[in-house]
C-alpha cells in the first residue's frame, strides 16, 4: 500500500507545473509580435510624407522656365529664322483707354520681331503673343491710345525677309494677378513656342 502511495503522488503534482510553464511560453510568444509590425509601420509613413510635401511646393512656386525679358530668341518656323525679343512689359498700363472689366487691369507687352530669312513671316501679334499670369486668364484688348494704342494694321503681318518690325500689346489681367512669362508662338502653334520669365513685377 504505502508502495502505490509513493507512485500515484507525483504523477498528481506535475500537472501544475507543466500548466505554468506552457503560459508563460504562449505569453511570451504572442507579446513579440505586434511589437515589430508597429515600429515597421511606423518608419515607412515618417519617411514618406514630408518628400511628397516638398517636392509639390517647389513645383507651384518655380512657375514657367526661360530667359528674362530683354534676351533675344531665335525661331525656326516654316520658311524662315526669326529673331524674337521682349523688350518691356509695362504692369500696370495706364492711359491705354482700354475698356476693362471690374476687377482686372491693363499691361502691356513690347515686342520686336526680325525676320532673318529666307522666307518672310505673316502672323498676328494677339495670336503670337500670350502672357501667363499667377493666376486668371490674360487677355488681349483694345487700347485706344497710349505707348500700346493697337494699331489699324497689325504690326506682326507680311514681315519681309531682312526687316524688323516693333509693336506693343495690351492685355487685361486680373488685379489680384502677378505677370510670370510671355509667351511667343509662331503662327499661334506650339511648335517653335518659345518662354520669357518675368522676374521683377509690379
Amino acid at each position: 500500500m504505502r508502495t502505490a502511495a509513493l507512485i500515484t503522488r507525483p504523477r498528481r503534482a506535475l500537472a501544475p507545473v507543466a500548466l505554468v510553464q506552457l503560459a508563460l511560453l504562449l505569453a511570451g510568444c504572442g507579446s513579440g509580435s505586434p511589437s515589430t509590425t508597429g515600429t515597421t509601420t511606423t518608419t515607412y509613413r515618417s519617411l514618406r510624407t514630408p518628400t511628397t510635401t516638398a517636392a509639390t511646393t517647389t513645383r507651384h512656386q518655380a512657375g514657367p522656365v526661360g530667359p528674362p525679358i530683354g534676351r533675344t530668341q531665335r525661331v525656326q518656323t516654316s520658311g524662315t529664322v526669326l529673331s524674337v525679343t521682349i523688350t518691356r512689359v509695362i504692369d500696370p498700363l495706364r492711359g491705354s483707354g482700354a475698356s476693362l472689366l471690374a476687377g482686372t487691369r491693363a499691361i502691356g507687352v513690347e515686342a520686336t520681331v526680325a525676320d532673318d530669312g529666307p522666307g518672310g513671316y505673316d502672323s498676328s501679334s494677339t495670336g503670337d503673343f500670350s502672357v501667363i499670369a499667377s493666376s486668371g486668364a490674360a487677355r488681349p484688348v483694345f487700347a485706344a491710345s497710349g505707348v500700346c494704342a493697337t494699331p489699324l494694321r497689325d504690326w506682326d503681318n507680311e514681315i519681309a525677309p531682312g526687316e524688323t518690325r516693333n509693336g506693343c500689346i495690351a492685355y487685361s489681367v486680373p488685379k489680384s494677378a502677378r505677370v510670370l512669362a510671355v509667351r511667343f508662338s509662331p503662327h499661334a502653334l506650339t511648335r517653335g513656342r518659345v518662354t520669357w520669365s518675368v522676374r521683377s513685377v509690379r
